[in-house]
């Protein structure tokens, strides 16, 4: 229910915005994540956090169309059974693209992306 909720206040909140979506403007946004994993098998139990966090920002080179830079990092804790903890960072690094396939002037709009990630531990 939560999420739910969590949903529909997101999606009000968007209907209230408008897009700039013109040659010359910025695009600025982001993308993170959590999740937390407990898993009992015969074996042992699986215990598995990441959390990740990535900004991004664009810049408009046409009307419609834009050029994105997407860094990034993510951290990644694991464990199996008595064996040690073992602890990852990961950085990345992204180019893309958007394009936004209705009017500049319509209350909402409908993209594709494309983006390239390379990432090293």
């Amino acid at each position: 229910m939560k999420k739910i909720l969590i949903a529909f206040a997101t999606l009000l909140c968007a209907s209230s915005l408008f897009s700039q979506i013109q040659k010359g403007k910025w695009l600025v946004g982001g993308r993170t994540n959590f999740s937390s994993t407990n898993q009992d098998f015969p074996s042992g139990e699986i215990k598995q956090t990441n959390f990740l966090v990535g900004p991004y920002l664009g810049y408009f080179v046409r009307d419609k169309f834009a050029l994105t830079l997407n860094p990034g990092l993510e951290w990644q804790t694991y464990q199996f059974g008595t064996t040690p903890k073992q602890k990852y960072r990961e950085t990345e690094l992204g180019l893309g693209a958007r394009y936004y396939f209705l009017e500049p002037d319509a209350r909402y709009n409908i993209y594709a992306e494309a983006k390239y990630l390379f990432g090293a531990y």
